[in-house]
């Protein structure tokens, strides 16, 4: 916290992606949320992603972890990227938490602003031998291309 003194990004650790960061960066200004949260559309089966509920703007209404009761999720999934207003900061209120289970809901429930960023742009986390086939494969493509 004591070395964070603007807006920034945050990304999981086991996430492969390829996403504009500058569209997603003028998204963020545009529209002046407190997070915004890279998203891609999935199916309504997907039991392994969280997702975020969101209005007919884009804002957040609702954070249902993959861990949370499945029921109306929606299709939705956050991808694991995000860009943070310094004011959400003050939302970390413990040593050990994460973003998904801990942050986003707690800054719905507090009424900070959540943005969903919505783009098909490639973004998997490599939690499962599948998951990690697939970030395999998108890397052997870049190097090809």
């Amino acid at each position: 916290r004591k070395y964070i003194d603007g807006t920034f990004i945050y990304m999981n650790g086991d996430q492969i992606c390829n996403v504009d960061l500058r569209k997603m960066i003028s998204f963020h200004i545009k529209h002046a949320p407190d997070i915004t949260l890279f998203a891609n559309s999935i199916s309504p089966d997907n039991t392994t992603s969280d997702t975020i509920q969101t209005d007919e703007r884009g804002r957040g209404t609702r954070f249902v972890s993959k861990w949370d009761d499945r029921a109306n999720a929606g299709t939705l999934a956050n991808k694991g990227l995000c860009i943070i207003e310094p004011k959400i900061l003050n939302l970390m209120d413990k040593e050990v938490f994460n973003f998904e289970n801990y942050i986003y809901p707690k800054a719905l429930q507090q009424g900070y602003t959540l943005m969903a960023y919505q783009t098909e742009e490639f973004s998997e986390d490599m939690g499962t031998p599948e998951r990690l086939k697939k970030c395999e494969e998108f890397l052997r493509q870049c190097a090809l291309s």
